[in-house]
C-alpha cells in the first residue's frame, strides 16, 4: 500500500511539473544571434541539427512505413527549411553554403529510385501532382537561394522543363486539379507547382503569368456556392468531394501568398473566420468548420475535440505569411506549450522525438518569412494566457489536495 501511495505521488508530482513547464513555454521567444549582418534563429539551427541526425539515423524510411509520403515529406521539409532559413544569409557564407548543400541532398533523395517507386509514373503529371509539384517547388527554392553552386545549370534545365510541362498540362486540361494517385485529386497538391511557375517569372523571363491567371480562373469556375474556393479533395472534373479543411487550406494559403498573380486576401479572411479558434484562450485551428465534421487521418494528424494538430502548426505559418505576426507568435508559443520541447547544446526536438513528422513541419513553419506587414497590431489582449494559467492553478491545487490526502510524508518515512 505504501509503495502504491509513493508511485501515485510521483505521478502527481510529474503532472505538476508538466503543467509548470507548459506555462513556462507560453512565454517562449526564439534565441536570435547575429550571423554576419543577419539575425538568425539559434533554436531553428538546433532543430535542423536534430532533423539531420534523424535522417542520418533512417527516420525517413521509418516514416514511410507510417505515411504514404513519409520518406518524401521528411526530406522535402528538411530541404525547404534550409532554403527559407538561409535566404537572407550572405552569399558565400559558411552557413549559406551548408544550406545549399543540404537542400540539394534533399532534392537528390526526392529524385531517388526508392522515393519514386512510391508514386505512379504514368499519370498526367509524371509521378502525380503531389510529387511533381513539390519537387519543382524545392528546385525553385534552391534557385532562389543562390546562383553560385556547381549543379545550377542542370537544376535550371530540369526546373524549366517541368515548368513548361506543367504549363501545357494546365492549358490542355478542363480541370485545374490533377491526379496525385490514380483517380485521387487533392487541390493542395498542385499549389507548389503553381508557386514554382510564379517563382520562375521572378528568376527569369515573365512567361507564366497568364497561365497562372488562366489556372485560377478555372479554380473559380469550379467553386460551389457557399463553399471556400479550395476543397480538400475533388473528383476528376474538379468538383468537390470533401469540403475545405484547416490543414490543407492553411498549406494552400502559405503557397498562394508567394504567387503574385493571385490575390488570396479574401480566402485568408474566410480561413481566419472559419478555422481560427481557441482552447482555454490559447489560439488553435480547427480541422473542420461549421457543419462539416470528420475523423483524423494522415493529412490532419491527431484531431482532439475538433482541434487539429497539423492545422494549428500550419496556421502559425499562415499568420506569419499574411503579416499577423503577434498571432503567429502566440500560435508558436502554444505549440511550444503543447509540444514539450527538449533541447541540449546542439539539438531541439518536440514530444521527445516520438512524433517526428511534427518536428519537420514545425521547423519548416518557423523558417517561413512574412510576406506582408500589417499596420494594425492585432494582439489586443495582453492577458491571453490568463485563462490557461487559472485553469493550471486549479489543477495544481486539486493535485496538492490529493497529495495531502495520501499523506506522502508518512508513506516515505514509514509512520
Amino acid at each position: 500500500m505504501k509503495l502504491i501511495k509513493l508511485l501515485l505521488a510521483v505521478v502527481l508530482f510529474f503532472i505538476i511539473g508538466l503543467i509548470f513547464y507548459s506555462n513556462y513555454n507560453l512565454y517562449y521567444s526564439p534565441r536570435l544571434v547575429t550571423y554576419g549582418s543577419v539575425l538568425v534563429d539559434e533554436d531553428l539551427i538546433k532543430q535542423l541539427n536534430y532533423l539531420k541526425k534523424s535522417l542520418n539515423d533512417g527516420i525517413a524510411y521509418k516514416l514511410q512505413k507510417q505515411y504514404p509520403e513519409g520518406f518524401f515529406f521528411s526530406h522535402l521539409m528538411y530541404g525547404l527549411t534550409w532554403c527559407e532559413f538561409a535566404f537572407d544569409l550572405p552569399e558565400g557564407s559558411k552557413l549559406k553554403k551548408k544550406a545549399i548543400e543540404e537542400a540539394i541532398i534533399s532534392l537528390n533523395k526526392l529524385e531517388s529510385a526508392f522515393c519514386k517507386k512510391n508514386f505512379n509514373e504514368n499519370l498526367q503529371l509524371q509521378y502525380g501532382a503531389f510529387y511533381f509539384s513539390w519537387t519543382n517547388y524545392l528546385r525553385a527554392k534552391i534557385l532562389l537561394l543562390s546562383d553560385n553552386f556547381s549543379t545550377r545549370d542542370k537544376l535550371i534545365s530540369d526546373f524549366n522543363f517541368n515548368c513548361d510541362t506543367l504549363s501545357k498540362v494546365i492549358l490542355d486540361s478542363d480541370s485545374p486539379f490533377f491526379e496525385s494517385y490514380s483517380n485521387q485529386f487533392w487541390p493542395a497538391d498542385i499549389l507548389p507547382g503553381i508557386a514554382s511557375l510564379s517563382i520562375h517569372d521572378i528568376l527569369f523571363n515573365t512567361i507564366y503569368d497568364t497561365v497562372i491567371t488562366h489556372w485560377f480562373n478555372k479554380v473559380e469556375s469550379k467553386q460551389e456556392p457557399g463553399e471556400i474556393i479550395f476543397p480538400h479533395s475533388v473528383n476528376d472534373k474538379g468538383i468537390a468531394r470533401q469540403s475545405a479543411r484547416g490543414s490543407s487550406l492553411g498549406l494552400i494559403l502559405i503557397l498562394l501568398k508567394e504567387i503574385s498573380e493571385i490575390n488570396s486576401g479574401g480566402i485568408y479572411v474566410l480561413y481566419n473566420r472559419a478555422y481560427r479558434t481557441s482552447f482555454f484562450n490559447l489560439p488553435m485551428l480547427q480541422e473542420y468548420s461549421g457543419n462539416n465534421s470528420g475523423e483524423e487521418d494522415v493529412d490532419s494528424g491527431p484531431v482532439i475535440c475538433g482541434y487539429g494538430s497539423v492545422a494549428t502548426i500550419i496556421g502559425a505559418g499562415v499568420f506569419k505569411r499574411y503579416g499577423e505576426l503577434d498571432l503567429a507568435e502566440r500560435l508558436n508559443q502554444t505549440i511550444e506549450c503543447a509540444g514539450y520541447p527538449y533541447e541540449n547544446s546542439d539539438t531541439k526536438k518536440y514530444l521527445l522525438g516520438k512524433v517526428p513528422m511534427a518536428d519537420f513541419f514545425i521547423a519548416w513553419v518557423k523558417s517561413l518569412k512574412t510576406l506582408e506587414y500589417k499596420t494594425v497590431n492585432t494582439n489586443v489582449n495582453e492577458n491571453w494566457r490568463l485563462t490557461f494559467q487559472i485553469t493550471s492553478f486549479i489543477l495544481i491545487s486539486i493535485i496538492v489536495v490529493l497529495l495531502l490526502k495520501i499523506n506522502i510524508r508518512k508513506s516515505i518515512i514509514g509512520k
